[in-house]
């Protein structure tokens, strides 16, 4: 199953990015895929699925991979992490639907997922984007404090506003 399939949530039409490799890959089995980048080849698809779904008047996918997350990916450390950070930027335990339950729910339904580490920083800056708009949709009612990014990651949580 392609990254577009997962986050289409059906398989890509013809005439999408994943089609197209596909089917240029079939007419080239002796060429292999060894030097692709994956985070572009991601972006690709995301994007992509993103126009497809725009096309077709529909919202465009934010489950499977949020934030630069794969949530079909994150392992149980990471998922904890991120409830971690979330937490303390909302100052109250993030509510379902946010990421961090969502992460937390999908890397239980994956435990044959290892850990891959997923960097610190990009945690956090997932974290408190998603803070920021839960907060927002809540009207910072019962939060602590508004979420902020430490000064070391030299940007502040308005580059992260939807």
């Amino acid at each position: 199953m392609s990254l577009e399939h997962k986050a289409l949530g059906y398989r890509p039409p013809p005439g999408s990015l994943a089609s197209e490799a596909q089917a240029a890959a079939a007419k080239h089995p002796e060429l292999t895929s060894s030097e692709v980048d994956a985070s572009a080849l991601r972006e690709a698809a995301l994007g992509d699925a993103a126009r497809i779904e725009t096309e077709r008047g529909t919202s465009p996918p934010t489950k499977a991979i949020t934030s630069g997350i794969d949530l079909d990916r994150i392992g149980l450390a990471d998922a904890r992490k991120l409830m971690s950070e979330e937490h303390k930027a909302l100052g109250y335990r993030p509510p379902p639907g946010s990421l961090a339950a969502d992460a937390q729910a999908a890397a239980a339904k994956h435990p044959h997922v290892t850990d891959q580490s997923i960097d610190a920083h990009t945690l956090t800056v997932a974290a408190l984007k998603d803070a920021a708009r839960i907060a927002s949709e809540r009207g910072a009612t019962g939060a602590k404090k508004s979420p902020t990014l430490p000064a070391s990651y030299n940007a502040s949580i308005e580059d992260f506003a939807l």
